[in-house]
């Protein structure tokens, strides 16, 4: 993956991590949904109705509910190793974007 990532493609690229992240997980609603329609119905909310374009929030968006809903479970990462590769993404999307990193 490129370091000069443009801010579109690390927001579908947030959008992908999330989607195999959730793969397994349905909403708890009558159609048993999948959960990745949550994050991504939230990214469009703040694109598309409230007109945010700022790339990280909308990273931020996508990837809200990855710690909860995917970690520290019977057959999941623990919280620890969830933080690490969700600190690990986020460097490698980041890295040389000139913004500095949240600590």
């Amino acid at each position: 993956m490129s370091h000069d990532i443009q801010p579109l493609a690390r927001v579908v690229d947030a959008i992908a991590f999330a989607a195999h992240a959730h793969r397994a997980q349905r909403r708890k609603d009558a159609d048993a949904t999948p959960y990745i329609n949550h994050p991504v119905a939230l990214v469009r909310i703040l694109a598309v109705e409230a007109g945010i374009d700022d790339p990280d929030v909308l990273c931020a968006a996508a990837l809200h509910d990855y710690l909860e809903d995917c970690c520290g479970r019977d057959g999941q990462p623990s919280l620890e190793e969830g933080r690490r590769q969700l600190r690990d993404w986020t460097a490698q999307i980041f890295i040389d974007t000139h913004r500095p990193l949240c600590a």
